[in-house]
């Protein structure tokens, strides 16, 4: 029997199939992409536990789509034309019968309401452990997915920007230049020692009116050095970045400068360019982001 030629409404019913399909791809992509962001700057708690609970989901559900056979019932990049290669990465996403790739693995670091093995999704993940995983099972993702794409691309495959790899892979790249020291202390510890020493230094300087110590330091007050370590954390600033950064936060909260530091009226001498502060005021920004330095080296 010849074959016969896809009426119109037929190849409309697989183009919308397939937008919808790379859509869903493009969705679990940026899932892998940003989540370790969530995961280790979270300092724990249920929020960071679903994050870990997605990223690994969304792990296996690409390893399903790139490597591993689907059952019939499911799409896989095989039904866009492209087979993956036997290389490393298609191999550490899937091996038949292989416990160390990252299917398996991503298997294990999902709650399953089984009678044979239940998950404490707070403790699955050995913290010691987890960037390196995470590390691992996103690399090898957007390896053996930037494959796919490209043979898209190569075919001028019109839902093909549905995944957005890029901006996926610069996201999660990103984040390893900025967790790849991996600290052992959190934001907040960090955040501690720089503000002591930054109190150290305001009564070395004389200052008249001198940050209280951390444990009895205001709210705000904690909260803008924690954001300050985990900016410095985010990328590579020099001390007028980082200070321009903190002047942006605190003017996104309505604070003003003022010739003295006011909480109540929001004014604080110290929101101006870097340039134009004192000598003395420079040197807090260069402490700061030495300490964060060499307590995440």
């Amino acid at each position: 029997m010849e074959p016969q030629e896809l009426g119109p409404e037929a190849v409309q019913s697989i183009y919308a199939r397939e937008s919808q399909e790379l859509n869903a791809v493009g969705f679990a992509l940026s899932q892998v992409g940003e989540l370790p962001m969530h995961i280790l700057r979270a300092d724990g708690g249920a929020v960071r536990s679903a994050c870990i609970e997605s990223f690994f989901l969304n792990v296996r559900l690409l390893a399903d789509f790139l490597v591993k056979n689907p059952s019939a019932k499911d799409f896989s990049c095989r039904d866009f034309g492209w087979t993956p290669e036997a290389t490393e990465a298609e191999e550490r996403l899937y091996t038949k019968d292989d416990h160390t790739t990252m299917w398996y693995l991503a298997s294990q670091h999902l709650a399953h309401f089984s009678k044979e093995r239940i998950v404490d999704p707070a403790s699955y993940v050995p913290p010691t452990e987890l960037p390196i995983l995470l590390k691992a099972a996103g690399s090898a993702v957007f390896e053996v997915m930037g494959r796919f794409v490209s043979f898209l691309r190569a075919r001028n495959h019109q839902y093909v920007d549905l995944i957005d790899y890029e901006r996926s892979r610069d996201l999660f790249e990103r984040e390893w230049v900025a967790t790849a020291r991996s600290p052992a202390l959190s934001a907040e510890e960090i955040a501690r020692v720089c503000h002591e020493a930054n109190r150290a230094l305001q009564l070395v300087d004389g200052d008249p009116a001198p940050s209280r110590p951390w444990d009895d330091a205001p709210t705000w007050q904690r909260e803008s050095a924690v954001a300050g370590v985990r900016n410095a954390l985010a990328e590579t600033h020099d001390p007028a970045a980082h200070h321009q950064a903190w002047v942006d936060a605190k003017a996104a909260d309505g604070w003003t400068y003022g010739t003295t530091k006011d909480p109540e009226a929001r004014t604080h001498p110290c929101m101006l360019p870097y340039d134009d502060l004192p000598a003395n005021q420079r040197r807090k920004d260069v402490l700061f982001l030495s300490i964060v330095n060499s307590l995440t080296q």
